[in-house]
């Protein structure tokens, strides 16, 4: 934790210049413990977590481990009311009394936003507005139509764009319930989200138990308990982003009565906390700069081939920075592109830069590319001493190699 003369020399720290309505130009001071393995990172991503702070007048807290919807709501408002569009590295010391403190100068849009449900479809839209597929069962039996219809109109409360089932051919929707069913398989669940066009699998799982009737006050009553497990399955990556399970009773004249009642309360309760957690990963992905992350995963690169391409995609336009997370002696590397472009579009860049590359696989969020190894790019873009690149042991290639490309670069 900071100290409180450092939170006070950050305060002092921060400058704000408006040159247009809702454009800032921002002075901000990041900080991050010294001997952490991306100090460097860390301190950028203060110093910009700061500037929107105090552009865009907001608290932006961190939301890892969330259990207050309101802490929710209050970081997408944050996330989506100041974005920066670019920043500069003015100064940086590695290591001032164990922290690695940098300055930075970036500019802060401010986002047209005055409710917290603006500020959700600020987030949805940054998500590319994604559509869901809605499956469930109530003690494995498909939804009755009654269900289906106050599932489908909580999500699009929350602007949420839900797929029609019943558009689906029969064979698609049979077995989409099926993998709803049971132990759900997130590698089926995303194909049969893929070839309908969804972008999540949302899985509402319900069971019910009926109890006798009991006399209550003289009044028979018919008690009801019932579970309500929700999944949420990205069709890009068949990973669960959300698994929420809510459990609740009713009374009621009758069994049938009670057990309506309770299916829709657990089943509401249910997606309103899976919907924390898909906030929460949105909000994970996307950049407070204001871009999507594009993982690319290269193999079979020399170390001065990926600093070319990287130096490429530097100079494109529409991208706002590149994070090299790791590489190898083995020509393996793994970088980020920080963009508002869509990844289709980041790969018709690289292929650009280099010809040589292959598209081995593309989707939302991550790029694969390799390249034959014994054919260079013919565009030249290579073109270092290669025997002194092979003298250069595996190591100090490596290092060379993190001096120019592994230091975030950026586009002012």
């Amino acid at each position: 934790m900071r100290s409180l003369k450092q939170i006070i020399l950050v305060i002092a720290c921060l400058t704000a210049t408006a040159f247009a309505a809702d454009r800032y130009k921002v002075r901000s001071t990041g900080q991050a413990p010294a001997d952490l393995p991306d100090a460097r990172t860390a301190a950028i991503e203060d110093a910009l977590r700061q500037a929107v702070e105090h552009a865009a007048g907001v608290k932006i807290s961190s939301i890892t481990e969330v259990k207050d919807f309101r802490l929710i709501e209050d970081a997408i408002y944050a996330s989506t009311a100041g974005l920066v569009e670019t920043y500069k590295v003015l100064q940086e010391n590695p290591d001032q009394d164990g922290l690695y403190t940098l300055r930075v100068e970036s500019v802060v849009s401010r986002a047209d936003i005055n409710t917290k449900f603006e500020a959700w479809k600020a987030l949805i839209k940054r998500k590319g507005y994604p559509r869901l597929m809605v499956v469930g069962s109530v003690d494995k039996q498909p939804f009755e139509r009654r269900l289906t219809a106050e599932i489908q109109g909580i999500l699009e409360k929350k602007a949420l764009t839900v797929i029609d089932l019943e558009m689906l051919e029969e064979n698609k929707r049979r077995d989409a319930q099926r993998a709803s069913q049971g132990d759900l398989d997130p590698l089926k669940a995303a194909l049969i989200s893929r070839e309908a066009g969804a972008d999540y699998f949302v899985s509402v799982q319900i069971e019910g138990t009926k109890y006798t009737a009991q006399q209550y006050h003289g009044i028979t009553l018919y008690p009801v308990d019932a579970t309500a497990i929700v999944k949420v399955i990205s069709a890009d990556t068949a990973r669960v982003i959300a698994s929420e399970v809510v459990d609740g009773s009713q009374k009621a004249d009758t069994t049938e009565r009670a057990m309506r009642d309770v299916t829709s309360t657990v089943t509401a309760a249910a997606i309103e906390k899976a919907l924390r957690r898909v906030a929460v990963n949105w909000l994970n992905d996307l950049d407070q700069r204001g871009g999507m992350q594009i993982t690319v995963k290269a193999s079979a690169f020399s170390f001065e081939r990926l600093e070319a391409i990287v130096k490429g995609l530097r100079s494109a336009p529409g991208i706002k920075e590149i994070i090299v997370d790791a590489t190898d002696s083995q020509g393996r590397s793994t970088f980020r592109i920080i963009t508002n472009d869509l990844a289709i579009n980041i790969a018709a860049i690289l292929k650009k830069i280099d010809p040589a590359i292959i598209i081995k696989t593309t989707d939302k969020t991550s790029i694969e590319i390799s390249t034959d190894a014994a054919s260079p790019p013919s565009g030249g873009i290579i073109n270092s001493n290669t025997a002194m690149i092979a003298a250069v042991s595996a190591a100090g290639a490596l290092a060379a190699f993190t001096a120019v490309t592994i230091i975030r670069t950026r586009k002012s």
